[in-house]
């Protein structure tokens, strides 16, 4: 009887998918299905000729991009754990007047393993460390928090990007979510900060009773803020179905444009399609009775907007936003745009819509105390930022792809044809680098530090000001305006064409 139960629960095993779950179960099924397991064969070194010195060129050679697995008896359908890399060896070239040159040829290419990202979960408010949080990357399930807040996990290999979650499961936070950039080709771990926010303080509702909450820091409050949901009566069940028809402990958090930065922000406000978004605020729902047992809403809602914002729902693992299905239902007349939607506890929704301002585009450019321009170094590079906010208070937030030189690229953002309309905003650049962080080679960010107005040039100056350049810490404040003469210019040609002695954002390295 006990052999049957050992062959039952591997044969369970075996019906597991990889994906999401430890290596233990693909560590099983190696030894479960060895005859079939296959052994990662380095793909053939490709030749490439480097220019050494002037008509001297050798072939260094090069390897293809992608995954591979380190394990040569790894399963066929658990993912791989490590990248294509070069094995190379240092020779040199006679090249002439020019002299002998080294250089880095390549033999041949193997699988590297992949590595880490090494980090810390606090929380959002008091940065304590925040123990036993379950650690998701890319939707699978990666590992866990120590009691110190601190994790190690796998991060996957020959990504630009990908996304990283923490989840409590004693529900006293919220998920957090962060859409971690990577430099092309850095295959070396990752520091990350990951910040949870913490629950709000409940306040009751009637479940019999038809109850309207605005979406904003006073929910209670029907007038405040620029949304709100309306609630029709007996619309609470248990998470199996069973109606509820007692007092709710209901929970709101609502974070608004200006109080989204690095510790709030949730994903990316780009949509799954990859449009910009601008936000009036990201809010997040948590229901339960008064003995703390989970509730959901078993109805669609009544979802308005002031302002003309619609309800978009958090897709986890990619970190950005998807349109929620409007349901079809009968509704009373509505003096403003209204839409029945269906909305999930403890899931993050954003008021937004898209960014309708025409496009201007705008350079950076960094330099050292010594006020030369950077070059580009290996392992280093630069992510510019932008938060800005309209004159009605919609906030438009972007990170940018990273870079290792900032000043052969145009970045987008948005200025409004009408000079009337009032749309501030700030600036940033961090700077990511290699450094050691716990006895480990991680890649970690530092903000750059922006320019004085008063040390541009005269040419630069009177642009900047006409934007009102202010630089404040770590950030410069600007006012959106479109100019062939920059900063903002209006057409990504001009941008593109744009010299050093043309007006750009100067930031400084530390």
């Amino acid at each position: 009887m006990r052999f049957e139960k050992v062959v039952f629960v591997l044969t369970l095993v075996m019906l597991v998918p990889c994906d999401g779950f430890k290596d233990t179960f693909c560590i099983i099924k190696e030894f479960w299905w060895m005859q079939y397991a296959r052994s990662p064969e380095p793909t053939d070194r490709i030749p490439e000729m480097q220019s050494l010195a002037p008509s001297c060129e050798v072939d260094v050679g090069t390897c293809q991009t992608g995954t591979c697995s380190t394990n040569t008896r790894r399963h066929k359908r658990c993912p791989d754990d490590g990248y294509i890399c070069p094995e190379t060896e240092n020779r040199t070239a006679n090249c002439g007047a020019s002299g002998v040159i080294a250089y880095d040829y390549v033999l041949r290419c193997v699988c590297c393993k992949a590595n880490s990202v090494i980090g810390i979960v606090k929380d959002s408010a008091t940065d304590e460390p925040l123990g036993n949080m379950i650690i998701y990357v890319d939707g699978n399930l990666a590992g866990f928090s120590g009691t110190d807040g601190n994790f190690e996990v796998k991060r996957p290999a020959d990504v630009l990007s990908f996304v990283i979650r923490a989840i409590d499961e004693n529900g006293d936070y919220f998920e957090a979510v962060k859409v971690i950039g990577v430099p092309v080709g850095f295959q070396d771990s990752i520091y990350v900060e990951l910040f949870m926010i913490k629950k709000a303080e409940p306040f009751e509702i009637d479940s019999t009773a038809e109850i309207v909450l605005s979406l904003s820091d006073n929910p209670q409050d029907p007038l405040a803020g620029n949304s709100f949901i309306e609630i029709r009566p007996d619309s609470f069940e248990s998470p199996f179905g069973v109606a509820y028809n007692g007092m709710v402990k209901t929970r709101i958090t609502f974070i608004g444009p200006d109080s989204l930065n690095e510790r709030t922000t949730q994903g990316e406000f780009v949509t799954t399609d990859g449009q910009r978004l601008v936000t009036d605020g990201i809010v997040i729902f948590s229901f339960s009775t008064a003995s703390d047992e989970r509730l959901q809403l078993s109805r669609p809602v009544l979802f308005q907007s002031n302002t003309g914002m619609k309800f978009w729902k958090l897709e986890t693992t990619v970190g950005r936003w998807a349109p929620v299905e409007i349901v079809p239902e009968s509704r009373k007349r509505q003096s403003i745009p209204a839409d029945w939607v269906n909305i999930e506890t403890e899931t993050w929704y954003n008021i937004d819509i898209i960014f309708t301002f025409p496009p201007c585009f705008f350079k950076i450019r960094v330099f050292t105390e010594g006020n030369e321009e950077a070059t580009p170094q290996d392992l280093v590079s630069y992510t510019p930022k932008l938060k800005a906010e309209t004159s009605t208070g919609l906030g438009f937030i972007v990170t940018f792809e990273s870079t290792k030189e900032p000043s052969t690229k145009c970045y987008e953002a948005r200025c409004p044809e009408n000079s009337d309309l009032n749309y501030d905003g700030l600036i940033s650049v961090s700077m990511s680098s290699v450094e050691i962080v716990n006895g480990n080679l991680v890649l970690t960010d530092t903000s750059l530090t922006p320019r004085p107005l008063a040390g541009y040039t005269i040419g630069i100056l009177a642009p900047l000001e006409e934007v009102n350049y202010e630089d404040v810490t770590n950030a410069v404040n600007v006012t959106f305006i479109s100019d062939d003469v920059g900063p903002f210019y209006p057409t990504l040609d001009i941008c593109v064409n744009s010299n050093a002695d043309q007006p750009a954002f100067h930031f400084i390295l530390p």
